[in-house]
């Protein structure tokens, strides 16, 4: 089941990535496209592969590349082996030993079949003890030939089908020794299940028993807190409604000298005070008398009951603290609105002048222009017969937190002034120049019209700003248009390279290729062995990689 959920995941993998790394043909058991092997170690090794595969119809195959492609080693061999479908059909008993010089990057790839026989460990330490010695000191070819006789030395000689067969009756044999100790072990379950089944009877007995025990504490302590909960509330109303008196003092006071918004809530508190008070009285008798019925079994459902009547008892017992609040609130707020307002006037007044220097943007207008306004509206509000502090004060400090963000604006604004008019003739100057050196990398036959396409947006950017320079616009307008174009060459001439570089790749895969295929039909590396391509078999994952 694993390894059909890992062939399902790995065409599903290969599937979606549609095949489109180009990969070479094989040209035999040796693939040399790396050119590390000379044509006699090459022709030794396809005749000793080629025999090898005679012998035990496994397919061994050896790679070497130039270039991984981007690819990770795992992914480019894979991918390349099942193109090749090296191994049987239906066996999948293929090996590749793919090695990448370039990018010291190699990996032995094995078929689904032969996965018993050449684990990953065993893939591993083959290249660890075989390979990569020799790789270090750029012996390749030692290497590559210690790699192969390491691989057939592990593998042995013995046909395929044979290691078929031989697995097939290991197979049978544990399968049997499997249904032994699975009878043996039913029959000391069922001694063991009637010793165990009167052993949990005891065990269940005790384990409910000592719920049941520490239920019943439980709720009787729980009963406990619930009767110094309604203690606790009857004794905070009465205190509540003792200082009501105080309270409609202080509110007097407070509706006497300030705007139904500083009072409006509190008020209303007040007025339905007597008739919370006396509905939280009827519902914890109620309580009460529920509790004295049913006992402490039921001291959950009173908990639950005296829970939902929390907020609203304290509703009741913080109206004082609460209206005490708001009279300090309220001084303390118009203390902060009389010595504030006189100082913020000041610096507004400061403020006023630089606001209007040409290097500053509408943007830092507009938030001086609406600090302004909350400034005249709080000295407005404070000319009323009774002013509500509290929201003059609010005012206040929005306006002055206003005008510290246009004082770091103004800073802002004419310090961009001042690189517009240092940096931009100088742009307006260097900009053509670069134009033209990158109209030369993306004139190259290589390069995509993306690139080109980059240059004209630059091109245009230019001349807009050439123009508004000739009409006189500041260089606060001419001076953003200049970055743009700078910034869209540098795009240009980085697609560029790109592009070129991308070609040039694909050309030296084709090249790589030709000559491969060359050097074979003129006889060099010839192995003498006929090659009449592999034979179809897949490929999961199953393997090692190392690089040196």
């Amino acid at each position: 089941m694993k390894k059909i959920l890992q062939l399902f995941v790995l065409s599903f993998f290969i599937l979606s990535l549609g095949y489109s790394q180009e990969f070479p043909e094989p040209q035999g058991y040796v693939n040399d496209f790396a050119d590390i092997l000379s044509p006699n170690i090459e022709k030794t090794l396809a005749k000793t592969l080629s025999d090898y595969e005679k012998e035990t119809a496994i397919e061994l195959t050896v790679v070497t590349v130039d270039s991984l492609e981007g690819l990770a080693v795992e992914d480019y061999t894979i991918r390349l082996a099942n193109k090749w479908g090296v191994g049987k059909k239906d066996k999948d008993n293929g090996i590749v030993f793919l090695i990448a010089p370039n990018e010291r990057r190699m990996r032995i790839e094995v078929g689904y079949g032969l996965e018993p026989d050449l684990t990953d460990g065993a893939a591993g330490r083959i290249m660890d003890s075989f390979v990569i010695p020799s790789f270090k000191n750029n012996h390749y070819e030692n290497g590559v030939v210690s790699g192969v006789a390491g691989i057939i030395d592990h593998l042995g000689s013995t046909p395929f089908e044979a290691r078929l067969e031989e697995r097939r009756i290991a197979a049978e044999k544990r399968k049997l020794a499997r249904e032994e100790s699975s009878r043996k072990f039913k029959s000391r379950l069922m001694i063991a299940g009637m010793a165990m089944a009167v052993v949990l009877f005891f065990v269940l007995v005790v384990v409910k028993t000592r719920e049941y025990l520490e239920r019943r504490n439980y709720l009787k302590g729980l009963h406990e807190d619930n009767v110094a909960t309604v203690k606790s509330y009857k004794s905070k109303i009465k205190s509540a409604e003792e200082s009501l008196i105080y309270c409609s003092k202080n509110l007097r006071s407070l509706r006497s000298n300030n705007p139904e918004t500083v009072w409006g809530d509190l008020n209303l508190r007040f007025d339905q005070f007597i008739s919370l008070c006396n509905e939280l009285r009827k519902e914890i008798d109620e309580i009460v008398s529920f509790a004295k019925e049913n006992g402490w079994k039921n001291s959950e459902q009173v908990y639950e009951a005296l829970v939902k009547l929390d907020l609203r008892v304290e509703e009741v017992v913080s109206l004082q603290g609460d209206i005490e609040a708001r009279i300090l609130e309220v001084e303390e707020a118009k203390k902060i609105a009389l010595v504030t307002g006189p100082g913020l006037r000041g610096l507004m007044s400061r403020i006023s002048d630089n606001v209007q220097h040409p290097d500053v943007t509408d943007k830092t207008r507009q938030k001086f222009d609406e600090a302004k306004e909350l400034l005249t509206s709080a000295d407005s509000d404070a000319n009323v017969k009774m002013p509500d502090w509290i929201q003059i004060r609010k005012k206040i400090k929005a306006a002055a937190d206003l005008l510290v963000i246009v004082e770091a604006y103004i800073s802002k604004d004419k310090n961009y002034a001042k690189r517009a008019r240092t940096e931009g003739p100088g742009l307006l100057s260097k900009i053509p120049t670069r134009i033209n050196n990158a109209k030369e990398e993306v004139s190259h036959p290589d390069v995509g019209s993306e690139a080109k396409d980059l240059l004209a947006r630059a091109r245009s950017k230019f001349n807009e700003a050439k123009e508004l320079s000739k009409s006189g616009s500041g260089w606060l307008v001419v001076f953003p248009l200049l970055l743009s174009a700078g910034a869209l060459i540098v795009q240009a001439e980085d697609m560029a390279k790109g592009d070129k570089q991308e070609a040039k790749r694909r050309r030296n895969r084709s090249s790589h290729s030709h000559s491969f295929s060359s050097r074979r039909n003129f006889g060099g590396g010839s192995s003498g062995s006929s090659f009449g391509g592999f034979g179809g078999g897949g490929f999961g994952g199953g393997g090692s990689s190392r690089s040196w």
